[in-house]
């Protein structure tokens, strides 16, 4: 096999195992069918199954401030042997329960009494009726979400969240998508991001 083919091989490779992005930094024009009630967090009754998904988390720098902004990237792997769908949407929800996904994301920390924090997150949407708000993940597919959010901590609790004596804090990034009729699935959970969080002077 020549060098040239080799190199094409692999970068078909490549662009398959990213081909599915969305970014939630680029405005959305307009939002459609907007309104609707959101499932709970929590609302229903039984889990589904955890999701065969592995995610990776990727923050834009090493140090940040409490309270500013923060540009993350979310991957998430397929390791089963079936499809999946998620919500793919920032923009659309829908009332009907039995065509609604959602999924809400979250990043968070532990403080020095080892207290977990929400720092951020997102939710997505979609519906399963309408193929444009959704992702069907094929196995050994691997989709990326880019984030904009900020450190929003409590006053109060800032002194714990931020880094003390060079310590950095560990970040991850978690997951729960519902199903239809609001059923969630296990939390998904990243691998921790160690960084440095400062309070604002």
């Amino acid at each position: 096999m020549s060098a040239v083919v080799l190199a094409t091989i692999l970068l078909a490779a490549s662009l398959r195992a990213e081909q599915h992005v969305l970014d939630l930094t680029v405005p959305v024009a307009a939002q459609l069918d907007g309104g609707g009630e959101g499932c709970a967090i929590g609302e229903s009754g039984t889990k589904d199954a955890d999701l065969p998904v592995e995610m990776g988390l990727a923050l834009d720098r090493a140090s940040y401030f409490l309270g500013g902004y923060v540009v993350y990237d979310v991957t998430l792997k397929h390791r089963g042997t079936r499809s999946v769908t998620l919500p793919w949407a920032a923009w659309r929800r829908v009332s009907d329960p039995s065509s609604k996904l959602e999924a809400a994301l979250s990043l968070f920390t532990s403080d020095d009494l080892g207290k977990q924090r929400h720092l951020t997150g997102a939710m997505l949407y979609g519906d399963t009726r309408a193929p444009e708000t959704t992702l069907v993940l094929q196995p050994g597919e691997t989709a990326r979400i880019r984030v904009p959010g900020v450190f929003n901590v409590p006053q109060q609790d800032a002194n714990r969240v931020a880094t003390v004596d060079g310590i950095e804090r560990e970040i991850r990034a978690t997951m729960i998508v519902s199903v239809a009729h609001c059923e969630w699935s296990a939390p998904i959970i990243s691998q921790a991001v160690s960084v440095t969080m400062r309070r604002n002077p």
